[in-house]
């Protein structure tokens, strides 16, 4: 089964497992806005927590751009549905998106926000019900790999 990473999990994913990580994400998925996310959660730790000084945020960046050329981005097909779900659940559209694009890609969500886990968790028949299957999510520390 591949792997869809969300933005919080391919970060974790690739502090956790740092050389090892090339192997757990190649050829395994992200959305096209994964980019967009990662790049803000930089800026907002570079700005406006500083946690992070420009230099190793631009490292980051450049980092994630290869690790980016590896890995297949697979957007949701039913943007229809997304909204449905996220509407039902109430939750962002940027989270629905990650869960229609597992089930469309029958792909195992890794996921290591806390907020959405529970979402999914706590609606299991509601999602089951619209996208006609169960949607397996793992957090990054939790990775089965070769």
């Amino acid at each position: 089964m591949r792997l869809l990473f969300d933005a919080s999990a391919l970060l974790n994913t690739m502090r956790l497992y740092r050389h090892e990580a090339y192997k757990i994400l190649k050829s395994n998925l992200i959305l096209s806005l994964t980019r967009y996310e990662i790049g803000n959660a930089l800026w907002k730790e570079t700005l406006l927590l500083k946690r992070l000084s420009i230099e190793e945020a631009l490292e980051a960046a450049s980092l994630l751009d290869k690790v980016l050329r590896i890995m297949v981005t697979a957007d949701p097909q039913n943007s229809s549905l997304t909204l449905k779900l996220a509407y039902g659940l109430q939750m962002t559209y940027y989270d629905a998106s990650y869960i229609v694009a597992s089930a469309e890609n029958n792909a195992r969500l890794i996921t290591d926000d806390v907020k959405l886990t529970k979402k999914v968790q706590e609606n299991t028949d509601i999602i089951n019900g619209m996208l006609g299957k169960k949607i397996e999510l793992s957090p990054s520390n939790k990775i089965q790999f070769p």
